[in-house]
């Protein structure tokens, strides 16, 4: 148990680094949208229930290995419920915004921006694991499965909760996880409306949503195949005046 206290330091450091990591990717994502007036909402909820779930699992956990108590690990349970009851409203939301054919919802490719979250996923897990070579006891893996689950909700969260949405009418940009408030900008859909592609690698697209005397959207999305051809159609429609 000698080095208990320096597993103390790390984990407190590494909570230190999940705010620093929240402040740096909010404020590189903010780069890339100069002159987008977004509003500010009520308090995001699902941003609050990341942090206090995951902070709460994580704490659980810490006990749990230091003692070496099973019954502990229970303690994780209402955190990795409160996630999952959260991921599950967002999916069942999505379904029900999907029901029009003529609305597109472009989300957010989330390692563009948020790449310190995945560098703090993985370094929770490898420090489960460095733990598990170094005592031989099992109970540290359970950050390994920590880690894989901080990083799939994080990837649920921020895919659905930044985004845009193109309808006939509006186009709306959201701005949501992982602040504490909601920031979108919606305005009319002019006929002038154009979208560029730029492709960086398989599934993974900049696109640029321009109109005139506005200022340009842009985002990487995740876009599927069936989802980029039909953006790509839309936009020839748009610029052959068929729209």
């Amino acid at each position: 148990m000698a080095e208990l206290p320096l597993w103390i330091l790390f984990f407190a450091l590494w909570l230190g680094a999940l705010h620093r990591a929240t402040r740096q990717a909010l404020t590189q994502e903010g780069l890339r949208t100069p002159g987008i007036p977004f509003v500010a909402g009520p308090i995001f909820a699902p941003t609050i229930v990341f942090h206090l779930s995951h902070s709460s699992m994580l704490c659980a956990l810490l006990f749990a290995i230091i003692n070496e108590e099973t019954q502990t690990v229970w303690f994780c349970l209402p955190g990795a419920l409160a996630s999952i009851i959260q991921g599950t409203t967002l999916y069942i939301e999505r379904k029900s915004q999907l029901t029009r054919p003529d609305t597109q919802i472009l989300g957010a490719y989330w390692m563009a921006e948020q790449w310190p979250f995945a560098l703090l996923g993985l370094t929770i897990g490898a420090a489960g694991a460095l733990w598990w070579m170094q005592s031989g006891s099992l109970y540290p893996l359970t950050l390994v499965g920590f880690s894989g689950f901080f990083l799939w909700t994080f990837w649920l969260y921020f895919k659905h909760h930044n985004e845009i949405v193109i309808s006939p009418e509006k186009v709306k940009f959201v701005h949501s996880f992982p602040r504490f408030r909601v920031y979108a900008h919606e305005r009319e859909r002019s006929q002038e409306l154009s979208m560029r592609l730029t492709r960086r690698r398989r599934g993974i697209y900049d696109v640029k949503v321009e109109e005139p005397g506005k200022s340009p959207i842009e985002l990487t999305a995740t876009l599927s195949s069936n989802q980029r051809l039909n953006l790509e159609f839309e936009s020839y429609l748009i610029r052959t005046d068929q729209a």
